[in-house]
């Protein structure tokens, strides 16, 4: 590596090729990051490849000079393509430079996408790269949309019948609050290895020894225990009627993690590759359901470039590419959920009074629209699953002026980003000085930063499972822990709990739709703004409709004509 190195440094460093330039030894080790003697050696095969010239430096003071006999460019340039055909996307990107990156990587897929392969691809451009694929460790919906081929469950929900059927599961039996699960014969990793009951306890266990938002819901199972390689006993007082659903739960996926570091699934996919700038899936021979049809999955990060990228691709978000008509299908629907702020109660000592609480939410109400500067269609939403107009009484009297700037915390999503500016803006225009923090998701999702902030902007986008969907917003997201105060949280828990204790489902949502209502009314919280989800499906692809959650399902998609 460190002769490909030291190439780019000769690209780099601004040699005219033909002229002798003085250069520090010391500076080519620094860039190369090895020793003097290493850097030699470099050195030494540069020259006899006829690549450089070399004069040593002669007498005190005097620096050794380089004469660069021919351009570099183009070496490093077949050297980055033949690492990326390879899979070695990180080593391939550290020779290209970081402002032709995104340009290089959108030539480097367009030519491999048009070459014929035998193999069938899925191929998505992106605007970011993905997060952590550890399934107790995911909380946004993409990468758990990418889990949920990459893992299996004990049981997974049917969104057709919408009911619970087997996954790992053969058979289960709940009775009261314990259910006992049977798991199916011959399951195995991608890696062939067996997989059994003892595996399906480590993943458990591997949810409360860590700092997974969904650890707070796994922590009221009272017992998780093996019977055999195949059999498993779960018992929860507090989750008796929910608990075969919660077996359904992503962070409850089934893997685990070699001694290098690298995790092994149990999906229909398994993980190839997964760097800055790309995440491969494959399909795994050894999955115990149906084989999909596709070969495999690719999603690129292309950034900024997502936009001049998508006419390679099969499936493209339609803000990447709002005027695409020929070769592509437009497919839209709302999603359920919604853009919203939480207040802090427990930071700022002006937040901490809930009249000034309520003064924020009723300037909020007069918040500029969403979708001025992104293709995004939105509307104006009062819950996660409702429009009707949001009532807030009369209207508040201000008393007194805050003495300290109000922080803004939002993270790195254009909507997000637009709603957090003109919250800022709004304030500011009405006497209360606020300061905007932008940060990447990982960051951000951090219960001890959200804490110091006073306003959060977020959002939460509910799956096909209603119940799950309100329980991974209430119990598993930090931005509502982090806003309650002392008073509030045991409060908000009873809530919870005991709408849990309720044994029919219908009347459990109900009970959710009603806590968050008090939380409107505690000005803990604000819904905003309701999204559009806008997907361009390639022709090569069978039409299909959009999943709750905006993707598509990767097991169902079949390229025509193939």
């Amino acid at each position: 590596m460190r002769y490909w190195l030291a190439l780019v440094f000769l690209r780099d460093f601004g040699f005219e090729i033909g002229r002798w330039t003085p250069i520090s030894l010391d500076d080519i080790t620094k860039a190369l990051n090895c020793t003097r003697r290493n850097a030699q050696l470099v050195i030494k095969r540069l020259v006899e490849e006829s690549i450089i010239d070399w004069k040593s430096g002669v007498g005190r003071g005097n620096l050794p000079q380089l004469l660069l006999k021919e351009s570099v460019h183009t070496t490093l340039i077949e050297q980055a393509k033949f690492w990326m055909n390879e899979g070695r996307a990180d080593q391939a990107l550290n020779l290209i430079r970081s402002k032709d990156r995104d340009q290089f990587i959108a030539e480097f897929v367009s030519q491999y996408q048009q070459q014929d392969n035998d193999q069938d691809i899925l191929q998505i451009p992106f605007y970011r790269a993905t997060h952590s694929l550890i399934p107790y460790e995911i909380s946004r919906r993409t990468e758990q949309h990418i889990a949920d081929y990459l893992y299996a469950n004990l049981l997974r929900f049917n969104r057709d019948t919408g009911q619970l059927e087997g996954d790992l599961a053969q058979t289960w039996v709940h009775t009261g609050d314990m259910l006992e699960v049977r798991l199916r014969k011959s399951l195995k990793f991608w890696d062939g290895s067996a997989l059994t009951a003892f595996d399906v306890k480590a993943a458990y266990e591997s949810i409360i020894s860590s700092n997974s938002v969904s650890r707070g819901l796994f922590l009221l199972i009272d017992e998780f225990s093996v019977v055999d390689e195949y059999t498993l006993r779960i018992h929860s007082k507090r989750l008796s009627h929910y608990l075969p659903r919660l077996m359904a739960h992503g962070a409850l996926s089934v893997s685990k993690l070699n001694s290098d570091g690298t995790i092994v699934g149990s999906g229909a996919f398994r993980l190839a590759e997964q760097t800055d700038y790309r995440t491969l899936l494959t399909a795994s021979p050894h999955y115990h359901g149906y084989r999909p049809w596709l070969d495999g999955v690719e999603i690129w990060n292309m950034g900024l470039s997502a936009n001049d990228f998508q006419m390679h691709c099969d499936i493209v978000h339609g803000s990447s590419a709002p005027d695409i008509v020929d070769e592509f299908t437009q497919v839209q629907q709302w999603e359920e959920g919604c853009i919203y702020a939480c207040l802090n109660s427990a930071n700022n000592a002006w937040m901490k009074l809930a009249k000034h609480r309520r003064y924020i939410q009723q300037l909020l109400q007069s918040l500029p629209m969403n979708g001025v500067r992104d293709t995004i269609i939105y509307r104006r939403a009062s819950g996660m699953t409702s429009l009707e107009p949001l009532k807030f009484g009369k209207a508040v009297d201000l008393s007194s002026v805050n003495q300290v700037p109000l922080e803004v915390l939002t993270y790195q999503l254009p909507g997000h980003i637009e709603a957090a500016e003109n919250i800022t803006e709004l304030l500011c225009q009405h006497g209360l000085d606020s300061n905007l923090t932008v940060l990447p998701y990982p960051e951000f999702d951090q219960v001890e930063r959200q804490s110091k902030a006073d306003i959060i902007v977020s959002g939460e986008v509910f799956g096909e499972h209603k119940e799950s969907s309100w329980l991974g917003w209430l119990l598993c997201t930090n931005t509502v822990t982090a806003s309650l105060n002392k008073q509030l949280k045991p409060w908000f828990e009873q809530q919870v709990f005991d709408n849990l204790a309720q044994s029919d489902e219908s009347k459990r949502v109900q009970g959710y739709q009603r806590i968050e209502r008090e939380l409107i009314r505690k000005a803990i919280y604000i819904p905003l703004f309701q999204c559009a989800q806008d997907m361009r499906i390639s022709h090569k692809v069978n039409a299909m409709d959009l999943l709750t959650n905006g993707w598509i399902d990767f097991n169902q998609v079949v390229f025509e004509g193939r």
